[in-house]
């Protein structure tokens, strides 16, 4: 078993690679929103690095990564990891970009400052309709994307797949779109 070693250190972003296989993406505005947001508050990638491996491979990060790249930052902290199998790699990409919390919305809502909450990117529904930001005068959003997270037991999930299989939708967001519809209609 090979020995761990973190160390932290300051690396110019032309010698970071992005990782290929990171299963995490990042949408327009969203991305537009991250950019801003180191560009205001460049301090936070020293206490929040991108984390590599002994080939300066990003491990986790690679969106704050891009970002810095936008914003022509020319070098950043970074927390380099060596000794990590490939296994283990995977398994910390995979758990780095697991979120299982979830915010308290009441506290967020009562306690925090709302230009805090939108420069960070956080959405709080009943905030974006008390201000009249969740429907445009067509009835569509105007924002780019809306969490959503359904939690299926394990025979809700396998009905779930073969609904999307048997009716050939490419995506859940398609399924959910169509049965969402189709309760509207009726």
């Amino acid at each position: 078993m090979n020995k761990t070693n973190i160390e932290y250190i300051l690396i110019s972003v032309k010698d970071i690679k992005k990782n290929p296989n990171n299963p995490r993406i990042i949408k327009d505005v969203n991305f537009r929103k991250l950019v801003k947001s180191i560009k205001e508050f460049p301090d936070m990638l020293h206490v929040r690095t991108i984390v590599i491996d002994e080939n300066n491979m990003i491990l986790g990060g690679n969106q704050r990564f891009e970002a810095v790249k936008e914003a022509k930052i020319p070098e950043i902290t970074v927390t380099r990891v060596s000794g990590w199998s490939e296994e283990k790699k995977r398994e910390f990409i995979l758990k780095d970009n697991s979120h299982f919390g979830e915010w308290d919305m009441d506290m967020l809502a009562n306690e925090w400052d709302l230009g805090l909450l939108e420069s960070a990117n956080i959405f709080i529904p009943e905030i974006a309709e008390e201000k009249g930001e969740l429907a445009d005068s067509e009835g569509f959003n105007n924002l780019s994307i809306y969490p959503l997270a359904i939690t299926l037991n394990t025979t809700t999930y396998k009905e779930w797949k073969n609904y999307k299989k048997q009716n050939n939708f490419a995506s859940d967001t398609d399924a959910f779109l169509n049965i969402f519809k189709n309760l509207h209609d009726n």
